[in-house]
């Protein structure tokens, strides 16, 4: 059975492995295709764990260095009082 390109890429995961089993049983030929499927998902998935984390330390940079501005003005305004 072939499947165009759009129904590989609407296939989840589990059916695309379970496919690739399949059709390992029969030939070899297109297994290639179905590996560099699997591997573009992972890489995918991976990229975007890593832009969540990319903006989780975005925001913690923001957090610190409002932190750090007032503490900054805290000091001087105690210093510029007493």
């Amino acid at each position: 059975m072939a499947l165009s390109y759009a129904d590989v890429r609407a296939l989840d995961d589990v059916a695309a492995a379970e496919h690739y089993d399949k059709v390992a049983e029969h030939t070899a030929d297109s297994l290639n295709f179905w590996r560099d499927e699997m591997f573009r998902r992972e890489q995918a998935r991976q990229t975007g764990e890593m832009l969540a984390l990319t903006r989780q330390v975005r925001w913690l940079t923001v957090v610190v260095t409002v932190a750090t501005l007032l503490n900054v003005a805290l000091f001087a305004l105690q210093v510029w009082v007493f």
